[in-house]
């Protein structure tokens, strides 16, 4: 690769993390229901209730089979996702130790190496949140709760006073919350995930990829569990 071509690329590189990190200083107008977000949280405590969290992974992380979700949390088709599919999945899998759900946030059209999600430049907001959140192992609390109370994906409903109430209902440490929110980790972990949907060739949210001991799969969303189910039983065993 040429010099040039290198320069280009750093270039890019250089402009989507001071997008990103511009931000996380933005918006901080509309104030969050408190109650409602308390409620939710209760509700996915109950969901989440003795299953283990290590960052963005949920379940035992032995289990020989990973499932990842990668989502844009303004994608109303991620918010659906979250209610009737992701809880099948941790009961018919992660509760009994056979596979594993890792979160990866997004920004929907990353593959066209744009800046912001095509959904609104606010989508950044909730995903660096979630990354911000990862070390206190409460993601996925942190990830449910906010998908429902999700606004309208056409207006700008997300902001730092949004999330960072998200993350005090889940009962993480707000403070130490701002200070992995406002550094350049999470920056560089969401730009990360950004190049992995990519490599799985993802063609919208809620995407779903199945890696297991039989090599790697990827899942369509429909609702139901069937294609879950189908990925997991072809990478489960070694071939």
């Amino acid at each position: 690769m040429s010099k040039n071509v290198i320069g280009g690329v750093v270039a890019i590189a250089l402009v989507l993390v001071v997008g990103l990190v511009s931000l996380q200083l933005f918006n901080k107008d509309d104030k969050p229901d408190e109650s409602a977000l308390g409620g939710s949280a209760t509700e996915v405590a109950t969901l989440l209730k003795d299953i283990p969290q290590n960052g963005a992974v949920l379940g035992n992380p032995d289990a020989p089979v990973t499932i990842v979700e990668f989502v844009d949390f303004k994608c109303p088709v991620c918010a659906a996702a979250s209610e009737d599919l992701v809880p099948k999945i941790i009961d018919r899998y992660v509760k009994p130790g056979d596979a594993k759900l890792e979160l990866r946030p997004i920004l929907l059209g990353a593959e066209a190496n744009q800046g912001t999600s095509v959904l609104g430049a606010d989508s950044e907001i909730g995903a660096l949140g979630a990354l911000a959140i990862a070390d206190q192992n409460l993601m996925w609390n942190y990830a449910e709760v906010l998908f429902r109370n999700q606004g309208n994906e056409n207006d700008s409903w997300l902001n730092r006073d949004l999330v960072r109430s998200v993350v005090g209902a889940v009962g993480a440490d707000t403070a130490k919350w701002d200070t992995e929110y406002d550094g350049n980790g999470v920056v560089e972990r969401l730009l990360a995930n950004n190049d992995a949907a990519t490599a799985a060739q993802y063609q919208g949210t809620p995407h779903f990829q199945v890696t297991g001991p039989g090599g790697s799969q990827n899942a369509e969303y429909t609702g139901g569990i069937e294609p879950i189910t189908e990925a997991v039983d072809k990478v489960a065993t070694k071939k």
